[in-house]
């Protein structure tokens, strides 16, 4: 029994992604994860896939409500993400936006990777404490902050997106694309180190 419940276990592919909504978001989110996550169930069928969405997020002192825009607006993009899958019996999603920082961080810590853009974000966050797996994407004007991470933090688990990559970017807090095909790619070289 014990070793049927770790082989099912070993089976499990985490990841997590991180929604944005404010600045420094991807554009066609909605598309850009949908065909994300097919990828990831075709190309590793062999595992159960479990995706945990993320966003903002409660402190001790900020307190979400149903009315919070960014809360409403992440979760309009995560459910648009998951109605593509409705049929699909090896995936399962788990939304925490809108939920506590702490409760997020017990029940996602396990990912193999985390996504997000440049700024706070719950991977941001955990990549900084506990030194977890991230790829980072964002515009380019985004990429001089890259300091912060490998040099004050000497922290390398930050992977941060070539910045050829990225197809548009307006400035700093504006949104921007990403080339799908060469970001996959690049997602399932890193994907590959860690199984």
């Amino acid at each position: 029994m014990l070793n049927e419940i770790y082989e099912e276990q070993k089976n499990i592919l985490e990841i997590s992604i991180d929604i944005r909504t404010n600045r420094r978001y991807l554009m066609n989110q909605v598309f850009f994860y949908t065909k994300l996550i097919k990828n990831i169930v075709h190309d590793y069928e062999n595992y159960t896939i479990k995706i945990n969405f993320l966003g903002c997020f409660e402190t001790k002192n900020y307190i979400i409500n149903d009315k919070n825009k960014e809360y409403i607006e992440q979760n309009k993009i995560v459910n648009n993400i998951i109605n593509h899958f409705k049929k699909d019996k090896n995936i399962y999603f788990k939304n925490f936006i809108g939920k506590n920082i702490l409760y997020t961080k017990n029940n996602v810590i396990n990912s193999k990777l985390f996504i997000h853009s440049f700024g706070t974000s719950v991977s941001n966050l955990l990549n900084w404490i506990y030194n977890i797996k991230t790829i980072c994407i964002g515009p380019h004007e985004a990429y001089d902050w890259t300091t912060i991470q490998y040099t004050i933090l000497q922290n390398y688990n930050t992977i941060i997106i070539p910045k050829e990559y990225i197809l548009t970017h307006n400035g700093l807090q504006n949104p921007f694309d990403i080339n799908f095909d060469q970001y996959y790619d690049f997602f399932k070289n890193e994907l590959n180190k860690l199984l």
